[in-house]
C-alpha cells in the first residue's frame, strides 16, 4: 500500500505517524483539530476480496460501529475516499497509551496466577459481550491483541484489532488465516471452523503464555514458512503431551499434587 504521508487530510483528522502494515491495511496514529490523538486504520478497498466486504463496507468496519464494551477497543468514526484513483476506507477509534501484551511478554515478563487473572478476567468479560449480545467471536486473540492501557488507576486491557471479528463460521472463511499467530488458534479453527469455543481455547493458550513465558506446544515455526507448513508443524506438536515448562511462576502440577496430599491427610 501507499504509505501515506505526514498531516494528509482524512475529514476531521490529520496522519500524525505511520504504526504498521498489514495484508490489506496499515495503522496509523492521527489527530484531530484539537491535537487529540487517535489510532486510524487504512483500508486499500480495491486491494480487498469481496469477502471482506458487506454491502461494499469493510467488514472491520460495519462490526466496529456495534460494539460498545470498556474492555474492547472504542469507535470513534469512519470515512471513506479515493487517493491516485484507489479507493480506501478508514476506520478512527480511541487511542490508549500502554504497551501491547506480545511486547511485555517479548522482555521475558511472566505473569504470576493473580497478576494473570486481573488482565485476563476483563478480557473475558468484553468476549462475553461479543458472544452473548452480539453473536460474535474476535477469531484472532493473541498477545499482540491485548494492549496494556496505562492509566492512573493502574493498568486497563482491551481487546483490540477486529480484522477477523464474525459470527460463528464453518467452511471456508471471509477473512485471510496467513496472519494468524497458530499457537493461539484451535484445533478446529485450523480446519476453517471458528465459534465462541475457539476464541476461549486462545485465551486458554494466551494465560499458559503468561505463566511460563512460552506459547502453548511450542515448536520452531520459520519466519517465512508457509502457512500450510506452520499448520503442519503446529497439528505435530498438538499429538503430544502438553509439557509445562521449568521456571513457570505458577505450576497447577503442585498445586494439584497438593490438594491431593491435603485430601490424603483428612
Amino acid at each position: 500500500m501507499t504509505r501515506l504521508p505526514e498531516f494528509t487530510p482524512f475529514g476531521d483528522y490529520t496522519v500524525h505517524r505511520f504504526i504498521k502494515a498489514g495484508l490489506y491495511n496499515d495503522s496509523y496514529i492521527v489527530k484531530d483539530a484539537q491535537g487529540i490523538p487517535f489510532f486510524m486504520k487504512f483500508y486499500d478497498v480495491s486491494r480487498m476480496p469481496d469477502k471482506m466486504l458487506q454491502d461494499g463496507v469493510v467488514e472491520e468496519i460495519v462490526q466496529c460501529r456495534r460494539i460498545s464494551h470498556p474492555s474492547i477497543i472504542r469507535y470513534v468514526a469512519d470515512g471513506s475516499g479515493k487517493i491516485n484513483g484507489h479507493e480506501f476506507q478508514y476506520l478512527i477509534t480511541k487511542f490508549f497509551e500502554g504497551m501491547l501484551l506480545s511486547e511485555v511478554l517479548r522482555e521475558g515478563r511472566k505473569f504470576s496466577a493473580a497478576e494473570a487473572k486481573s488482565i485476563l478476567i476483563p478480557i473475558l468479560e468484553g468476549l462475553v459481550y461479543l458472544h452473548d449480545e452480539l453473536d460474535l467471536n474476535h477469531n484472532d486473540l493473541t498477545p499482540r491483541n491485548i494492549l496494556l492501557e496505562s492509566t492512573a488507576d493502574g493498568v486497563t486491557p482491551k481487546i483490540i484489532d477486529l480484522g477477523h471479528t464474525h459470527g460463528d463460521l464453518e467452511g471456508p472463511v471471509p477473512f485471510p488465516m496467513e496472519d494468524l499467530n497458530l499457537f493461539f488458534v484451535a484445533p478446529e479453527a485450523l480446519k476453517d471452523t471458528f465459534n465462541e469455543k475457539s476464541d476461549i481455547f486462545s485465551l486458554g493458550a494466551i494465560l499458559f503464555t503468561m505463566l511460563t513465558g512460552q506459547e502453548p506446544w511450542h515448536c520452531h515455526i520459520g519466519a517465512h514458512d508457509s502457512f500450510y507448513s506452520r499448520k503442519i508443524s503446529i497439528g505435530r506438536a498438538r499429538q503430544n503431551a502438553l509439557e509445562y515448562p521449568k521456571g513457570a511462576t505458577y505450576d497447577p502440577r503442585s498445586r494439584s499434587e497438593e490438594r491431593f496430599s491435603r485430601n490424603a491427610e483428612t
